[in-house]
């Protein structure tokens, strides 16, 4: 064993040592460069923090209508009105200047705003206050003008129901009790979705108006409030178009979350207040005797979000 290594030829120890040499330069000069882009990316990301804040002190010295994301978070909220918080915060979002967002901007926006509402008092925000046009827009003055009465209202509520409602049903609960209506409805609705628009079977897609009216057209299996519920759970795309697949999931979690988040529907006090306001609409009083199924209409009339089966 000695005899041979000793007359081992050194070329390939030599070819080793240098193959290690080579790589040990190499990871030298990936660390170097590894540091150098750090480096870059740093003095880049203090450039654009600096531009931040100084855009930021020619804006709060200026006193124009801008509100970046960092400012909103900065600025304690109850040292600006509500009302110019949402505007300033739509404006910064309406890149063209034309006084709408879509629905899908509005929700983003209102979901990032530190306005204490949970996620059902958004929809619920957004099903009493933005007003879509048929391609899916809303005009954010009148949104923001009507959205700070609504914001306290449902503040006070969440405060008086905090104690009261603790009821948390799941999804298997859900399916346990309204698996039958779910599958009737998607098996329903599903055509009815399928033949509102001649590429909707293929694409599986169809613009929020559309959605509005196929779900508007079966007015014994939806009420109002459902149906402007199911708008706000809509997954809508950047191009306004929803994927109508998606219904089941919107379907179960409005029949959950309307239980769990049953705010109005478990106050007596709100509770009666919303049922005498839909009588005095309809030209009618406390004492009024009504037949039993004009009750319903009026059930359906309120903000209350029940079932028709709950309103049967």
């Amino acid at each position: 064993f000695e005899i041979s290594r000793m007359n081992v030829d050194g070329a390939p120890i030599a070819q080793l040592l240098h193959e290690q040499k080579i790589a040990c330069i190499l990871d030298e000069k990936s660390a170097e460069y590894e540091a150098q882009s750090n480096a870059r990316r740093e003095a880049l990301t203090a450039a654009a923090t600096e531009a931040a804040r100084q855009k930021e002190r020619e804006a709060r010295q200026s006193g124009r209508a801008i509100l970046t994301p960092r400012m909103l978070f900065e600025v304690p909220q109850e040292d600006l009105p509500l009302e110019q918080v949402l505007e300033k915060v739509f404006y910064a979002a309406d890149e063209d200047k034309e006084g709408k967002l879509s629905h899908k901007d509005v929700a983003d926006l209102l979901l990032a705003s530190p306005l204490g509402l949970q996620r059902w008092d958004l929809l619920l925000l957004l099903a009493a206050a933005a007003h879509e046009d048929r391609q899916g827009y809303i005009r954010y003055q009148d949104f923001v003008q009507q959205a700070p009465g609504v914001i306290r209202t449902l503040r006070e509520r969440r405060k008086v129901s905090a104690s009261t409602n603790q009821c948390h049903v799941t999804d298997e609960a859900v399916q346990l009790c309204y698996r039958d209506e779910l599958e009737d409805s998607w098996r329903i609705m599903r055509d009815i979705f399928e033949a509102a628009d001649p590429s909707a079977a293929t694409t599986g897609k169809l613009p929020r108006g559309l959605l509005l009216d196929c779900l508007r057209s079966r007015p014994e299996r939806f009420s109002s409030m459902e149906v402007t519920l199911l708008m706000q759970l809509a997954p809508t795309g950047d191009n306004g178009c929803v994927a109508f697949h998606s219904f089941p999931s919107m379907l179960r979690i409005l029949r959950r979350e309307s239980i769990n988040n049953a705010v109005l529907e478990t106050d007596k006090n709100a509770l009666r207040e919303e049922i005498l306001l839909a009588l005095h609409k309809m030209g009618c009083s406390e004492e009024s005797c009504l037949p039993l199924w004009l009750f319903r209409e009026i059930l359906g009339s309120t903000q209350l979000c029940l079932s028709r089966m709950q309103m049967h």
